[in-house]
């Protein structure tokens, strides 16, 4: 099942979560936000039990956007043992296979500031 979550338990699922997390950051304006809702439901469905996904829209929660280092919509963010370790910028539809994840390495640094805004 695909939640929404916010500034206030954004961090507090992450960090409950014992399985891994996916969250997508995005803002209802962005087209492309709009169109990955549907593949995310999918997926959530499929990997009930083994991944949790959330999306957080970054117009209503923007500390989020900051504290994660979100610099682009739609943004996936895969979470592991409460850290992200995978991001994907952009809408992947599911027909095009499996997503093409970039390893975020360095591991982010928390509470840093992007260096520039969305939107």
């Amino acid at each position: 099942m695909l939640s929404t979550v916010k500034d206030a338990t954004f961090h507090t699922a992450v960090l409950a979560s014992d399985i891994p997390m996916l969250g997508e950051f995005g803002a209802s304006w962005c087209p492309p936000y709009r169109m990955i809702a549907p593949v995310l439901e999918v997926i959530a469905t499929e990997r009930a039990g083994r991944l949790r996904v959330a999306t957080v829209d970054v117009d209503a929660h923007p500390l989020l956007e900051m504290h994660d280092g979100v610099m682009s919509l739609p943004t996936l963010l895969l979470f592991v043992g409460h850290m992200p370790v995978s991001q994907v910028v952009g809408f992947t539809s599911k027909r095009q296979g499996s997503i093409s994840w970039t390893r975020r390495s360095p591991p982010l640094r928390r509470g840093a500031a992007p260096a520039c805004a969305v939107g």
